[in-house]
C-alpha cells in the first residue's frame, strides 16, 4: 500500500492471486471512502511508491524483476526498467522509495524476494538509469571500514539528501548513513550494532529513526537513544509524525494487532488500541483526517488516531 503526499489517496497493488482484477493497481479514495477502478500495470505488482510532487507511482513487478512508472491520478504507463544487481542478474526489489528531489527517480534494493538479509546493492535509478555505484552488496564484501555495512532496509531524510539504512537481522542490526550524490550513494558513517531483529522496518523524520522492533536512533549521531518501546520483542511495523510530536508501532500479541502511540518527547505510551484477529499487516500509513491506514492481505482499516486509548493510570 503506497499513499501521496496529501495523504488522500492510497493504492494497493493486486497480484494474479486476486482474480479477475489480479496485476494491477487499486486505487482508493479516502475522502470518499470508495475503490476506484483497478489498472493493469504487470506481472505480480509489489512494492509501490508514490514521488514527492504526487503525479507518478513507481510500482515494483515481481514477475518482470522490473518496475514500472505510472502517471497519476490516471495510472497511464510512462516508463518501465530491470532491476538488477550490480553484476546484471535480474532480481526482485525489497524495499522502494521515490526521491523527493527528482520525480523520475528511485532507490530500489535488489534481491532475491523474502531474502532480507541479503542485499545485492541499493541503486538509485534516474528515468530508469541506474547510478554508477551503490551501497555494499552481500556478494564480495570484504568488511572494510570504509565500504560500509549491508543496507536491507531504509528511509531517506526529509530533504532526500541522505538514505538511512538499517542492516539485516543475522549480521546483527546497524543504521548506516550514505549521502546521495549525483554520481552514487556514497557511505558516511555507521552506528554501533543493536542486535537481532525477526522484522526489519525502519520509519525516520527529523532527527529521528523507529525501528519496528521499537529502537530509537538519533539521526546525526546514529546511535540508538531509546533502547525499546514497549514490552514487545522483535516484530512491527513503524510510523514516525514527529511534527504532531508522536510516533507510531503496530505490533503483535498472538493474532491481536495493537496499535500503539508514544510520546515522541518522552517516549511514554499515550494511547493504544487493538484490532482483534488481525494478522499479518503489511502496511501502516497516516491519511488525512487524522487517521491511520492499516492493510493487511485481506483488508483495510481507516482508524481515527482519536479512538486510541491511554494507557490505564
Amino acid at each position: 500500500m503506497a499513499v501521496n503526499p496529501a495523504g488522500d489517496h492510497l493504492y494497493f497493488s493486486l497480484p494474479s492471486v486476486v482474480p479477475p482484477i489480479g496485476n494491477s493497481v487499486l486505487p482508493f479514495d479516502v475522502a470518499t471512502g470508495s475503490f476506484e477502478s483497478p489498472v493493469w500495470v504487470g506481472s505480480e505488482p509489489d512494492l509501490a511508491a508514490v514521488s514527492a510532487d504526487g503525479q507518478h507511482l513507481h510500482v515494483a513487478l515481481d514477475g518482470g524483476k522490473s518496475i514500472v512508472r505510472l502517471s497519476l491520478p490516471g495510472l497511464k504507463p510512462e516508463e518501465q526498467f530491470q532491476i538488477a544487481s550490480a553484476d546484471g542478474k535480474l532480481m526482485d526489489a525489497c524495499f522502494l522509495l521515490s526521491l523527493p528531489a527528482s520525480p523520475a527517480s528511485v532507490i530500489a534494493d535488489p534481491c532475491f524476494g523474502s531474502d532480507l538479509d541479503q542485499s545485492f546493492g541499493v541503486a538509485m535509478y534516474d528515468d530508469g538509469v541506474p547510478r554508477p555505484q551503490r551501497t555494499t552488496s552481500y556478494v564480495g564484501r570484504t568488511g572494510s571500514p570504509t565500504q560500509g555495512p549491508l543496507v536491507d532496509e531504509a528511509q531517506l531524510s526529509d530533504d532526500g539528501t541522505v538514505l538511512y539504512g538499517e542492516q539485516g537481522e543475522f549480521d546483527g542490526s546497524q543504521l548506516s548513513r550514505w549521502l546521495i550524490t549525483p554520481q552514487s550513494l556514497q557511505f558516511d558513517s555507521a552506528g554501533t550494532s543493536f542486535g537481532y531483529q525477526l522484522y526489519l522496518d525502519l520509519a525516520c523524520q527529523h532527527s529521528l529513526c523507529l525501528t519496528g522492533s521499537g529502537y530509537i536512533a538519533d539521526t546525526n549521531t546514529l546511535q540508538f537513544v531509546r533502547q525499546q518501546l514497549g514490552d514487545f520483542a522483535n516484530d512491527g511495523l513503524a510510523l514516525m509524525d514527529l511534527d504532531n510530536n508522536r510516533m507510531f508501532l503496530l505490533v503483535y500479541y498472538g493474532a491481536d494487532a495493537h496499535i500503539q502511540c508514544y510520546d515522541a518527547t518522552t517516549y511514554k505510551l499515550s494511547g493504544e488500541y487493538v484490532i482483534p484477529q488481525w494478522e499479518f499487516a503489511n502496511s501502516f500509513k497516516k491519511i488525512i483526517g487524522d487517521r491511520l491506514a492499516i492493510a493487511n492481505g485481506e483488508g483495510l482499516i481507516l482508524l481515527p488516531i482519536s479512538l486510541l486509548q491511554p494507557p490505564p493510570g
